[in-house]
């Protein structure tokens, strides 16, 4: 009996873990489309400016101030859309890990994985447009579903393959 309450209570335990996660980094999602356009462009230049020097040096920086100016503006746009990416990228792999907690068919986890992030990221592009400055883009809405989809099939995957792998080691300890 105390084993099956055990095993509730882990099970639980995984669950509010995973939908806390998932909990805060939507909330950490609203916060960042909360910023102006100015507050946004002044993190993201100049973190630019950061990762640029780091990763390029001086070498690859023109001379002309101009020039620098056009590169840094092309490098922030790549960043601004990498990080759309890859924040709803961690939001389908969180929405992932918390479906993966209860007992639905692995189709059924992937579509409403991904329904759910793609709705989420629609909802802050809207939310967005009423934000001084920002405006709802229908690109970054593709990307942020790019990110969402990924995520989910990827930790789907992940997940699948290590219970496949639990399995095994089960059938093989069973069998030895």
């Amino acid at each position: 009996m105390k084993l099956q309450d055990s095993g509730k209570r882990k099970s639980f335990l995984r669950k509010l873990v995973f939908a806390a996660a998932l909990v805060l980094w939507m909330v950490l999602i609203f916060l960042f489309s909360a910023k102006t356009a100015e507050e946004s462009s002044r993190l993201s230049g100049s973190l630019t400016e950061v990762l640029a020097r780091f990763f390029f040096r001086d070498w690859f920086f023109p001379e002309n101030a101009g020039e620098l100016h056009d590169y840094l503006e092309k490098f922030e746009y790549l960043l601004r859309k990498a990080a759309h990416f890859s924040e709803y990228f961690v939001l389908g792999g969180l929405l992932s890990l918390f479906l993966g907690e209860f007992d639905l068919k692995a189709v059924f986890r992937l579509i409403i994985g991904t329904f759910t992030g793609i709705l989420y990221a629609m909802s802050d592009e809207f939310h967005q447009s009423f934000v001084s400055g920002r405006a709802m883009q229908g690109f970054d809405m593709l990307i942020d579903s790019g990110g969402v989809i990924l995520g989910v099939f990827i930790v789907s995957g992940i997940s699948a393959m290590i219970l496949l792998e639990r399995l095994k080691e089960r059938k093989k300890a069973a069998c030895g």
